[in-house]
């Protein structure tokens, strides 16, 4: 009969990756764990949202959070094709006045037209005439111009160096990691 120590059925507690306690190393690694809802992702993106909340009051400018809310909207608009009426009322209220910054300024007042045309489009008898007739924009345009803003510069950009400053704070792992560290 094969004995079992104490040492080796603490390791086999442990988790395989002993870095899974460190946060992702960045932005898109984050999101991707979080949509894919992996262990400690919630810990991970609620932990960099309050850090952009206490920069926004800090600063007394309120962007950052609205900019991590906008992303996260848009990537689950893009996943559903904008299927959800919900998302597109709420994209649209991110791109309305004083709302997330693009450096093309084009770009982001073409998706917000869109965004209101395919608003229109899904609500009654107009609606339904006009995407029978093919006046209103496609599902897959505003998914297209949609990416474009979330691969803009002062969109993707200024959250990956929000990220990474985040990151530089040594930010805490989440209670449950650690004791499985000391064990």
């Amino acid at each position: 009969m094969k004995g079992i120590t104490m040492g080796s059925y603490c390791s086999q507690l442990k988790p395989n990756n002993k870095n899974s306690h460190l946060p992702p190393p960045d932005l898109a690694s984050l999101l991707l764990n979080y949509e894919k809802g992996l262990s400690d992702s919630k810990h991970w993106l609620h932990n960099f949202r309050q850090t952009l909340q206490a920069s926004d009051q800090r600063t007394e400018q309120l962007w950052r959070v609205n900019l991590l809310d906008f992303v996260l909207l848009a990537r689950e608009g893009i996943r559903t094709t904008l299927d959800n009426t919900d998302i597109i009322l709420a994209l649209q209220v991110h791109l309305g006045e004083g709302g997330v910054g693009v450096s093309d300024y084009s770009l982001r007042e073409s998706l917000a037209e869109d965004l209101d045309k395919l608003m229109e489009a899904s609500q009654g008898a107009k609606g339904t005439r006009a995407v029978l007739s093919g006046a209103g924009p496609s599902r897959s345009h505003v998914v297209s111009r949609l990416t474009a803003v979330l691969l803009d510069p002062s969109v993707n950009k200024t959250l990956e160096n929000e990220y990474y400053r985040y990151l530089r704070s040594n930010p805490s792992s989440p209670t449950l990691a650690v004791l499985l560290s000391i064990l």
